[in-house]
């Protein structure tokens, strides 16, 4: 039953993806912050109302008291799909670092190129590291977007930890904003490959910000992925 269920969320989720696509492509003109409302907040919603009532997966935050005034770098874990569609409505207005490749896809890609979207070009090498710093840096200090960043690249297996980029401490440090770390236990109940889900609460914590200022990338991303790593077996083993 369990794996019926998850197979009509995935339907579903990829029906509201294409249609949430697709409101961002037709709203390009209209100013960010509409285009953000109908193309993200309510795809998230939906999304996450769907996870609830078709496969029980429903979720808590904690720690909102620790979220800065201003726009800021965020570094999630990320070991689910669930992190890229609860981080829409866990923080501000935002935009996301990830794959280039990811906004040469058509429909989505475009979608996601009308959020302002920053691409990583990894075959640029330093120059696409200074291309993303840049941008970043932009997206904060020029539009006042967060910006979401999953810096073990890609998910990884709960209990798993993931190598630390230290791209997202960077663009802290250029924007010279803080960085808050946020951890949870969501591939606990929807893993990686899978399309069946497992019922109960994902638990989420947003960590205290961490100052960017006069620290490297390197310590900043060291210090983040400490904080996460211990708080995530902390709620793995309540």
């Amino acid at each position: 039953m369990r794996r019926v269920s998850g197979l009509l969320f995935t339907a579903l989720l990829v029906a509201n993806t294409v249609a949430g696509s697709l409101w961002a492509i037709v709203l390009w003109p209209l100013p960010h912050r509409i285009r953000y409302f109908f193309a993200v907040r309510c795809w998230a919603v939906a999304n996450l109302w769907l996870l609830r009532v078709l496969c029980g997966v429903s979720w808590e935050a904690s720690g909102h008291g620790n979220l800065p005034d201003e726009p800021c770098v965020v570094l999630m874990k990320h070991s689910s799909a669930f992190d890229t569609i609860v981080q829409t409505l866990l923080f501000p207005r935002q935009t996301w670092l990830l794959k280039r490749e990811l906004l040469l896809l058509p429909i989505f890609g475009w979608g996601l190129g009308s959020m302002r979207a920053i691409g990583v070009d990894r075959a640029r090498g330093s120059r696409g590291i200074r291309s993303v710093i840049r941008q970043g840096r932009a997206r904060i200090r020029d539009e006042s977007l967060w910006v979401i960043v999953f810096p073990e690249g890609t998910r990884v297996a709960p209990g798993e930890v993931g190598r630390y980029a230290p791209g997202g401490a960077m663009i802290a440090s250029a924007a010279g904003c803080p960085v808050v770390p946020v951890a949870h236990n969501a591939g606990d109940y929807w893993p990686r490959r899978r399309s069946s889900k497992r019922p109960g609460v994902i638990r989420i914590i947003i960590g205290r910000p961490l100052d960017s200022t006069g620290a490297s990338a390197r310590q900043l991303t060291e210090d983040a992925k400490n904080w996460i790593e211990e708080a995530v077996r902390k709620i793995r083993s309540a």
